[in-house]
C-alpha cells in the first residue's frame, strides 16, 4: 500500500524573507567594496604615473647639466643644434697638402668616429634615465606596497580596507614591473658597455687629431713615418674594426614567474 505523499508548493519552496534581505546587503556590499577598489587601482596608477613623469622631468633636465661639458652631448641631445666640419677641417688642411685621397680619408674615418661616439652618448644618457626611473618607482612601490600589506596582514583579506587592496595590487604591479625591467634589459651593463665605449672613441678621435696635428708640412723633405698619414688611416681603421661591438643586450631569463613573483611579494611583505 502506497502513502500518498503532497508535492511541495511554491509556498513551501519560498525563501525566508531574512535569509534575502542578507543576500541583498552581501551583493550590495560586495558592489561597492569592487567600486572603492576599482577607484584606488586608478586613483593610485595617477599618481605613480605623475611620479614618474616627474622623476623622468627631473633626471633629463639634471643630465643636461651634467652633460653640458661632454664633447657631441649638445649636438646629439639637442637637434637644434648641428655639428659642423670646422674643426676637423682644420686638422685636415694641412694633410691634404700632403696627400688629398689620404686626407679625404682620415676625414671620413673621423666622421664615422664621431656618429659612433654620439650613438653611444645618447644609448648611455637614454639607458641612465630610464634605470633611475625604474629604480626610483621599485623603492617608492615597494615601501607603500608594504605599509598596505601590513594592515592587510593585521585585518585579514575579508575585512581589509578595498581602498588599501586597491593600492596594494597596483603598486605590487608597479614593484614587480620595475624590478625586472632593469635586469631583462640589463641596465647597468649596458651602461656601462656604451659609456666606455664612448670614452674610447672620444680618446681614438684625439689621438687622430693630435697625429694630424704634429705631422710635418709639406715644406719637410720627408714625413715622420711614426706620423705619417698611412700608419694613422691603419691604427684608425684597426681601432675602429675593434670597437665595433653591439652594445644593447637583453635577459630573457629574467622574466619573473609564478615563483619568482612570491619571493618578491615576501620581500616586500618584509619591508
Amino acid at each position: 500500500m502506497t502513502i500518498p505523499v503532497d508535492s511541495p508548493t511554491k509556498s513551501d519552496l519560498k525563501i525566508p524573507p531574512e535569509s534575502s534581505a542578507k543576500e541583498k546587503s552581501e551583493c550590495k556590499l560586495i558592489n561597492e567594496n569592487g567600486k572603492k577598489l576599482i577607484i584606488s587601482s586608478i586613483l593610485t596608477i595617477v599618481v605613480l604615473w605623475f611620479s614618474a613623469g616627474l622623476g623622468l622631468w627631473w633626471i633629463n633636465k639634471q643630465a643636461d647639466v651634467w652633460g653640458e661639458n661632454l664633447k657631441y652631448y649638445s649636438t646629439e641631445i639637442n637637434s637644434s643644434l648641428s655639428q659642423t666640419d670646422s674643426e676637423i677641417d682644420i686638422y685636415i688642411e694641412n694633410a691634404s697638402e700632403l696627400n688629398p685621397i689620404m686626407a679625404q680619408r682620415v676625414k671620413e674615418q673621423l666622421e664615422v668616429i664621431g656618429d659612433r661616439a654620439k650613438t653611444h652618448l645618447r644609448a648611455t644618457r637614454d639607458l641612465n634615465t630610464w634605470y633611475y626611473i625604474c629604480t626610483s618607482m621599485a623603492c617608492f612601490s615597494s615601501v607603500i606596497a608594504g605599509l598596505c600589506l601590513a594592515d592587510i596582514t593585521r585585518q585579514g583579506w575579508a575585512n581589509s580596507n578595498p581602498y588599501i587592496l586597491g593600492v596594494f595590487l597596483v603598486t605590487l604591479s608597479f614593484f614587480i614591473l620595475c624590478s625586472t625591467v632593469p635586469a631583462l634589459f640589463q641596465h647597468e651593463n649596458n651602461i656601462s658597455l656604451n659609456s666606455q665605449l664612448y670614452i674610447k672613441y672620444i680618446n681614438l678621435e684625439q689621438d687622430v687629431l693630435t697625429s694630424l696635428a704634429i705631422l710635418p708640412d709639406n715644406s719637410r723633405s720627408k714625413v715622420d713615418s711614426h706620423t705619417s698619414l698611412e700608419k694613422i688611416i691603419n691604427d684608425t681603421n684597426k681601432q675602429l674594426q675593434k670597437s665595433n661591438n653591439i652594445t644593447i643586450k637583453f635577459d630573457s631569463t629574467k622574466i619573473p614567474n609564478l615563483k619568482d613573483m612570491n619571493i618578491m611579494i615576501g620581500k616586500v611583505s618584509n619591508e
